[in-house]
C-alpha cells in the first residue's frame, strides 16, 4: 500500500466515515475509494486536491512529501 492510499483510508477512518460517504463527499464512486485504499489503482491530481480539500490538509500530506519548513513562505 502506497503513502497515499494508506493515508487516505487513515483520514477517512478519522473522520468517522465510511467509503460511500467520503465518494459522495468528492464526486467519485465507493469503488473508487476502495482501489485508491487497497492500491488497486491510483487518484489523479485533481482527485487528490478535492481529497486535500476536504480533509483540510496539505496535498504534500497525502503524497507523503515533506517540506523543510525553511522553504515554506509565510
Amino acid at each position: 500500500m502506497t503513502h497515499t492510499a494508506q493515508r487516505i483510508k487513515t483520514l477517512r477512518k478519522q473522520a468517522g466515515l465510511s467509503q460511500q460517504e467520503l465518494a459522495n463527499n468528492i464526486g467519485v464512486l465507493r469503488e473508487t475509494i476502495s482501489n485508491w485504499e487497497r492500491g488497486a489503482s491510483r487518484t489523479n491530481v485533481e482527485n487528490i486536491e478535492r481529497i486535500a480539500t476536504f480533509f483540510q490538509v496539505p496535498v504534500s500530506d497525502l503524497l507523503g512529501i515533506q517540506i523543510p519548513a525553511d522553504t515554506v513562505q509565510k
